[in-house]
């Protein structure tokens, strides 16, 4: 069978760095119209359609045609290939000149620049001529039944390609629909006459011009109104060239200000600006409870420290004051040195009353807002002042706008029938991995209104209305169902938008001096100290800036010159299409219990569905979203973790049965997953399995930044694993494990050299090579033993657990031999490689000490390197174990202790300078001679990060090395 490029190369080192870059890249970018989680990047998805749609060049079935048209397309001088292979010069090949390709087609700046995307076109139109000669179009149709934010369908459209997406998620699907239909079908150059509303207001703001205070009527605080029908015409620039360009954009833009507009008219007096005309862009509040010191009783706000801005030379904090029965708050610029700006009333999960020093723990924080509820209180303005930063404490007079807010609430229940979002929470948690929005409801928060405040409510009502007054009149001078239909996508996205940036749990950032949004991680974890949003201030997270940025990817989308993909909110385990009818499946599935995506987009969904109103009746059908077919993990939904593991493997094993149905017989499928456990990979492993595809080739792809909020604290994963497969040929039906094994140490061992020659290390390597090792597992139906007995996906992972562990411990000890250094000390070294002090499920230590040939108890007993931290464990921190009395001592038998210990009872000695000390141990403990003892400590100091404790101490003992050898010749 003729290979695919991505079946045999991927220029992976450049396609990693473009992937991890394009997380900083903004404009224009799909992630900033609307949120959605755990979007793969634009440049991995372009690499691997690219790769999977036309053949290996340099494979002999492979005709010469094809091979022509590679060196035709592809013959300037920066395609030609660089760098080596074996040592020697890259040769020029068509394959290498491909590869060469794909490092300039996956850069974000040549997404839509004709002279890298067209050569792929021709490229893929011509490889589907020579891979499906039969097929009825020269666009191969790819399918992505897990769409989620179309990431994977907008590159296979970009690419020429008859893009399919499938989300059962409403939220995803309106998110795929503003992204892969409508700004290729509305977004096109002159696609659209200038409407009459346009040439008014190019009228209007003309005039505007000509006048001689003209300067003045250019403030975003005033609305112009047309004399001619009392319509209100936005406060906005919009050529006629510019809505040639993109009448798409330029629509959401104007009907987006005109809903500003009437907004602002309604309710923006409750934003009110200063009398020397700074506006406020963020006000910041603190929860509060009442002390429960009887003999205190006063109100103590919440709040995580007292800094407000860390700008240097405007230092700002704030102090609370309890007078004659009333809570005062005031700012002091650039305190005292002595001033604590980190001491705040809430933390490590306990409270603190700065008035008694009372203090109480996160269960009675819990309990009291289940009984009577958690209040807020005002404490300072954020002002725009001069392109600066302002503060001042926020007036107790000032909130007397509160009954003015719940008249304007009242009027917009009247008017629109719009209530507060009163729709429940899911109190269940979904995994022990994954918290959603669970542990709000701990704390008394149970409906989705109570993670917002009342001019917040309103805030969003008063824009969800006013999209659907937009909706009204455009249905009078738009005469085009789809394309009002459109408009008002965009405008319910960045209601969608706004709610992100307008809730609760938003921050702000002392040093940054920016507004926080509230979806920092796949789940939300309770704010003491929030900051409210200005939707009027005209800065970040206000309602202009997500009309600005919904535009730019309208434009970007739009320049992608081609039909719009076929978009269905439907079910991944029922395709609603034929078999045989795609040529490629590409897609990357929920990853086990990473993300519970219906549970918290059901935070964008109960706004979603009041701008949409009446038109809402097509995306957003039912209460919240639909959960019974979601394929994740929920263990909190399913009652178990076994159940919610064996409901997810049964759905994935639909959905990939499913794929097959529709794939085409030499059609090509990829799977994206990432998880570091071993119960996800065994759930997706079986589902392939019992499918009938095979893996036949794989590629770990680094597609995030280390420092993303999700990556703090867990041992997660910073690269994605790209599974490629083929269905499974009838010839290999059962393998023998004897056979299978060695087969699996000869393309392991491969694989994981040039995986290590990539720079992949820690729990991506360990994931890496499961993909190289199910190309020879997978291909068989089932693996027996001698005795008859199968072999499960768990014993395979096990055994390729064992693989990687030894291989990493040899390049990690510069060792060729490692089984002589005791089984503690190996866990230990692999398990800081790997982990570093991150948290990680119990059962994964247990399968690695198992790997090592270690007895699991020694893990827990009183010198273990590992601690339990609720369901996870984590790494004994150096500090703790240095004060372990008698560490590193031989056993009351004379057994050596572990090697690690010696040398973290060395590091105890270290600190405090005892040289001769150290000396003495070193003999006693029976280790002083034994080499590798200094190879243990090398390695330590080579894994673990500058600036960490344990590296310097371990750096220190190697520079004493030849010392302590000398001193301990001297004593013994």
């Amino acid at each position: 069978m003729l290979k695919r490029l991505i079946e045999v190369a991927l220029p992976l080192k450049e396609v990693s760095e473009q992937s991890a870059r394009e997380k900083s890249i903004r404009h224009g970018h799909i992630s900033t119209l609307h949120i959605w989680w755990a979007r793969r990047p634009l440049a991995a998805c372009r690499a691997v359609v690219f790769a999977s749609l036309i053949p290996d060049p340099d494979d002999p079935e492979c005709p010469e045609s094809f091979r022509a048209m590679v060196r035709e397309l592809l013959s300037r001088g920066e395609f030609k290939p660089k760098g080596e292979a074996n040592g020697e010069p890259a040769a020029d090949t068509p394959r290498n000149r491909c590869l060469e390709f794909i490092k300039h087609l996956v850069r974000w700046e040549n997404s839509n620049n004709p002279e890298y995307i067209e050569p792929a076109r021709k490229l893929i139109a011509a490889a589907h001529k020579i891979l499906h000669p039969d097929a009825d179009s020269d666009a191969p149709k790819v399918l992505d039944p897990f769409a989620g934010g179309g990431a994977i369908p907008l590159e296979a459209l970009r690419l020429g390609c008859e893009a399919h997406a499938i989300d059962l998620n409403p939220v995803a699907h309106l998110i795929e629909l503003c992204t892969l239909v409508y700004p290729q079908k509305y977004g096109q150059p002159d696609s659209r006459p200038v409407p009459d509303y346009i040439k008014r207001l190019i009228a209007h703001n003309r005039a505007k011009k000509t006048q001689k205070d003209g300067a003045g009527l250019f403030d975003k605080m005033d609305g112009s109104v047309d004399a001619e029908d009392g319509e209100i015409i936005p406060n906005v620039e919009i050529t006629e060239a510019e809505y040639r360009k993109n009448p798409l954009s330029a629509d959401v833009r104007y009907w987006g200000h005109w809903v500003l507009e009437r907004a602002r008219q309604r309710i923006g007096q409750f934003y009110p600006s200063e009398s020397d005309g700074s506006v406020p862009v963020a006000y910041l509040w603190a929860r509060t409870v009442v002390c429960p010191n009887p003999g205190c009783k006063k109100t103590i706000p919440l709040f995580r420290r007292p800094l407000v801005s860390a700008r240097t030379g405007n230092v700002v904090v704030f102090g609370v004051v309890f007078d004659e029965g009333k809570l005062t708050v005031s700012l002091e610029r650039n305190p005292v040195s002595s001033f604590d700006v980190e001491v705040g009333t809430v933390r490590g999960g306990s409270i603190k009353c700065p008035f008694c020093d009372h203090s109480e723990s996160d269960r009675w924080l819990q309990a009291e807002g289940k009984r009577k509820g958690i209040s807020d209180m005002p404490l300072a303005v954020v002002l725009s002042q001069g392109g600066r930063k302002a503060y001042r404490a926020l007036r107790n007079e000032e909130i007397a706008w509160t009954k003015g807010i719940d008249v304007a609430l009242d009027r917009l229940s009247t008017e629109g029938g719009l209530e507060a979002p009163s729709e429940p929470i899911s109190d269940k948690r979904p995994s022990a991995n994954s918290r959603g929005l669970s542990a709000v409801t701990r704390y008394g928060m149970t409906r989705f209104k109570d993670l917002f405040n009342r001019r917040q409510q309103l805030a969003l009502l008063e824009f969800c209305f006013q999209v659907r007054q937009a909706a009204n009149r455009l249905e009078q001078v738009v005469k085009d169902d789809d394309y009002q239909q459109a408009i008002v996508a965009y405008l319910a996205l960045a209601v969608g938008r706004l709610s992100d940036f307008n809730s609760t749990f938003c921050t702000w950032s002392p040093s940054g001096e920016f507004l926080g949004h509230t979806f920092t991680r796949h789940a939300l974890g309770l704010v003491w100290d929030y900051a409210e949003v200005n939707p009027f201030s005209g800065s970040t997270g206000d309602w202009s800036g997500s009309l600005d940025w919904i535009s730019r990817v309208i434009n970007h989308c739009g320049e992608i010159l081609t039909e719009p993909a076929h978009v269905q909110e439907g079910d991944a385990t029922r395709l609603p299409l034929d078999a045989g009818a795609v040529d490629a499946v590409l897609t990357d599935p929920p990853y086990y219990d990473s993300v519970p995506y219906a549970d918290i987009s059901d935070y964008f969904y109960v706004w979603l569905k009041r701008a949409l109103g009446p038109s809402a009746k097509k995306t957003a059908r039912t209460p919240l979203t639909p959960k019974a077919n979601e394929a994740v993990m929920h263990a909190g939904r399913d009652g178990s973790a076994e159940k919610a593991k064996n409901r997810y493997e049964g759905m994935m094993t639909q959905s990939f049965c499913e794929q097959h149905r529709v794939l085409r017989e030499n059609g090509i499928s990829l799977v994206v997953f990432a998880h570091r456990t071993t119960a996800a990979w065994e759930a997706l492993i079986a589902a392939l399995q019992k499918s009938g595809l095979i893996v036949v080739s794989s590629w770990p792809l680094r597609t995030e930044r280390g420092s993303r909020m999700i990556a703090q604290d867990t041992a997660s994963l910073a690269s994605s694993i790209v599974l490629i497969c083929r269905r499974r040929s009838t010839a290999e039906s059962q393998g023998l494990w004897n056979d299978v094994r060695i087969e699996l140490q000869v393309v392991a061992q491969e694989r994981l050299d040039f995986f290590w020659s990539q720079g992949i290390r820690g729990a991506d390597f360990f994931i890496s090579a499961i993909g190289p090792a199910l190309s020879v597992f997978g291909k068989y139906e089932g693996v027996t033993k001698l005795s008859g007995e199968e072999v499960t996906v768990g014993q395979f992972l096990d055994e390729v657990r064992g693989l990687v562990t030894s291989y990493a411990l040899e390049k990690i000890l510069h060792a060729k031999h490692t089984s002589t250094i005791d089984a503690e000390t190996r866990f230990y070294v692999v398990w800081k490689w790997s982990c570093a002090d991150a948290k990680v499920p119990a059962d994964e230590a247990f399968k690695l000490a198992q790997a090592l040939g270690m007895h699991t108890e020694i893990m827990w007993d009183r010198t273990g390197v590992l601690e339990k931290s609720g369901e996870n464990v984590a790494a004994v921190g150096i500090e703790k174990r240095k004060k372990i009395k008698d560490l590193g001592e031989p056993s009351p038998a004379g057994a050596p202790a572990s090697l690690v210990d010696v040398l973290h009872r060395l590091c105890a000695f270290r600190e405090k300078g005892d040289t001769d000390g150290m000396a003495e141990f070193l003999a006693r403990s029976r280790q002083g001679q034994n080499p590798a003892l200094w190879l243990v400590a090398q390695a330590i100091s080579e894994i673990l990060p500058d600036g960490d404790k344990e590296k310097q101490l371990m750096q220190g003992l190697l520079n004493q090395r030849e010392k302590l050898e000398h001193e301990q010749g001297r004593l013994f």
